[in-house]
């Protein structure tokens, strides 16, 4: 968390003791989360985000995870977040039919 903080092309600041936010585009808050999940071998962190506005109870989430949904080690989840926020950052820019 602390190398995505200083490494990172956003600006993410501890939000709580376990999560860090930012708004990369105005309007567009996101938050990673450190969490503890269940795998065969026990519990293990790993990553989860939530991007955008609550819209009809919902936000962009997921866990980062691989292709078994087993957590991603942490460097590689860092990096496949900021995949994911270049995809969702112009997503949301898109107005919302109301």
């Amino acid at each position: 968390m602390e190398k995505l903080v200083g490494d990172s092309d956003y600006d993410w600041q501890w939000d709580t003791r376990i999560t860090l936010a930012c708004e990369p585009v105005s309007g567009f808050p996101c938050r990673i989360m450190v969490l503890t999940t269940r795998t065969g071998n026990g519990f293990v962190p790993c990553l989860a985000f939530t991007a955008g506005v609550k819209y009809e109870g919902r936000y962009w989430q997921g866990r980062l995870t691989d292709d078994d949904g087993l957590p991603l080690d942490f460097q590689e989840a860092l990096s496949e977040l900021t995949t994911i926020l270049e995809v969702l950052i112009p997503a949301s820019q898109i107005p919302i039919p109301g």
